[in-house]
């Protein structure tokens, strides 16, 4: 006998695995040995059809994966790329892998008992050395048919190095270890560790075989049939299959122009959302805008009314405005010439004072505080007016004026030699004299007093530093403020 098991690819070949359709049509199968039939899922829920258990288990295991297909897709502006599990299940190469185990024909072939023997040493065997790269989803035994087999379905996953699981099959064989059958050459349709991993199942299939007493044909069978090598009965069954595989390819089709229209649909429809969106808000803006259009239309009205209204109470007050003006003028003159006559009567006291000889012997007497080398000498002649006395009673300051007429706080260079020579000395006048006349008062004392004889040494001395005096406390009440 011969011990076949081929592959293929298809979503819709679950329905027929677990008779999920309408099975009267079918003229290969024979209702009456139904009950015979096995059917399996990765759940053990016989409540779930294979194709409910396929997409639960999709959207369970591949969750990751679609994120990030679906991540990438937004990210380059194509939402029309996004999938879901129902995607990947329909994928041609993302849809779970579909195995048919049969040992013999319709005329010899083994039981039920023995056909499930073979296939479950298999699947240990196979569970044992692919482990979580290869998963069965789901398998059923036929008993219906002329021919007893088994179908299994199974996925392809590897690890992604961003740590989802993911389906390829290729991948997946790369990551158990599996080389090409010929290393040398390049990878493709005749080269490929899809290869090698069927031809190791073959053989592991056909040893099983043998080890449970069964005498099977070393000739590989691993290829789908074709007319001229089935018999009669094997060769309605492929019709009904390829009948079923032409039928869900029209269903295939039919799902994805349905889901397309249902992408345009929602597109339109988010495009009519954001557009009554616009429209509103547009809407609402424009009211806005004409409400206080209409708002400052009447401001300006009222205030246009108000500036006319202003305007002819400015008229008839401008004639007050200026007879007020003329007042506060006349008003800040008389100011000015009382301050100048307080500060003549000022002056007259001091006059009177000096000629009544009540200052007599002070005129020429000034508080004068001697200053040392350690003092700072520049802080004091900027901040509290720092004097040079000389023996004969002369005062001086001691700043200078550099070039540009920028005075400096700093001994002059002329009164530092004195200082040093102890011709004169530094210090600080700390109070205004008791009597502070003008110059030109001075000069005219002076002639009241004594016309016939010269002026006196200490009025000179006066009339020399009151100036200086004057300059330097100037400068401390300045500082200290």
């Amino acid at each position: 006998m011969r011990a076949t098991n081929h592959s293929s690819r298809e979503w819709g070949l679950a329905r027929h695995n677990d008779r999920d359709f309408d099975i009267e049509k079918a003229d290969h199968i024979d209702p009456g040995k139904q009950d015979e039939n096995y059917y399996w899922n990765y759940y053990g829920d016989q409540e779930l059809t294979f194709q409910q258990a396929e997409l639960r288990f999709y959207e369970e295991a591949f969750q990751g994966m679609l994120q990030d297909i679906n991540a990438r897709a937004i990210a380059s502006r194509h939402k029309e790329r996004c999938k879901d599990a129902i995607d990947l299940l329909k994928g041609r190469t993302t849809c779970p892998e579909e195995i048919i185990y049969q040992i013999g024909d319709k005329d010899t072939h083994v039981g039920r008992n023995e056909l499930a023997a073979v296939f479950n040493d298999f699947r240990k065997w196979h569970r044992e050395k692919f482990g979580q790269h290869i998963i069965p989803l789901d398998y059923s035994l036929h008993m219906d048919e002329q021919t007893p087999h088994i179908h299994l379905r199974q996925v392809w996953t590897y690890q992604n190095p961003a740590g989802f699981r993911a389906i390829g099959q290729e991948r997946a064989l790369k990551e158990m270890g599996y080389e090409l059958p010929d290393p040398n050459k390049k990878e493709g349709r005749n080269n490929n560790r899809k290869m090698v991993y069927t031809r190791e199942c073959r053989e592991k299939w056909l040893e099983i075989c043998r080890e449970k007493g069964i005498e099977v044909e070393a000739v590989p069978e691993h290829r789908a049939p074709n007319k001229q090598n089935l018999q009669k009965g094997e060769y309605i069954i492929q019709k009904q299959e390829d009948a079923f595989a032409k039928i869900n390819e029209i269903l295939k089709e039919r799902e994805r122009l349905v889901e397309k229209n249902r992408a345009l649909i929602n597109e339109q429809g988010e495009i009519l959302t954001n557009f009554r969106a616009a429209n509103r808000a547009a809407e609402s803006e424009l009211a806005q805008k004409q409400a206080a259009v209409a708002q400052l239309d009447q401001e300006i009205a009222e205030k246009q009314g108000n500036i006319e209204q202003q305007e002819q109470e400015l008229a008839a007050q401008s004639g007050k405005l200026q007879k007020f003006q003329e007042l506060v003028l006349q008003i800040r003159q008389r100011e000015a010439y009382r301050d100048a006559l307080e500060t003549d009567i000022a002056d007259l006291k001091n006059a009177v004072d000096v000629l009544a000889g009540k200052f007599d012997g002070e005129l020429s007497k000034m508080e004068f505080q001697p200053v040392g080398k350690n003092d700072n000498l520049y802080g004091l002649a900027k901040t509290h007016g720092l004097m040079a006395r000389y023996h004969d009673g002369t005062m001086r300051r001691v700043g200078y004026i550099e070039e540009g007429y920028r005075f400096e706080y700093d001994i002059a260079p002329a009164i530092r030699k004195d200082w040093e020579r102890g011709e004169c000395e530094l210090g600080l006048v700390r109070e205004e004299p008791q009597a502070r006349v003008p110059q030109k008062l001075l000069h005219e004392l002076i002639a009241v007093r004594n016309q016939e004889e010269p002026v006196s040494e200490e009025l000179q001395k006066l009339i020399q530093q009151q100036g200086s005096v004057r300059k330097a406390l100037k400068k401390r009440k300045k500082y200290q403020k």
